[in-house]
């Protein structure tokens, strides 16, 4: 929320705040699908069980990589807001 914050604030305006309303309603929808698949197959896995077992043994690995793609960039995001502190940093000395 570092970055988005800082955009926020200087290109957007209220729409933000219906954003992340519609981001918070869908998040609910996908929580009651994931209900619901917890309550017909009651094992631990998520989206790799209900694949294997939906679509057989050869689609559970299909959503791996890009879920690994998603959490590694959820992990990578903030460490860049201290790179562009430093940067900001650097520029206003060098102007000193």
């Amino acid at each position: 929320f570092v970055t988005t914050g800082r955009a926020t604030r200087l290109h957007a305006g209220p729409g933000v705040v219906v954003s992340y309303a519609i981001a918070g309603l869908c998040a609910l929808l996908s929580a009651f699908c994931y209900t619901e698949f917890a309550v017909d197959m009651p094992v631990a896995g998520g989206a790799f069980s209900y694949l294997r077992v939906t679509f057989g043994e050869l689609a559970g690995p299909g959503p791996g990589p890009p879920i690994n793609h998603a959490e590694i960039m959820t992990r990578i995001t903030p460490l860049n807001q201290p790179s562009i502190i430093y940067n900001n940093l650097l520029v206003s000395c060098h102007t000193m």
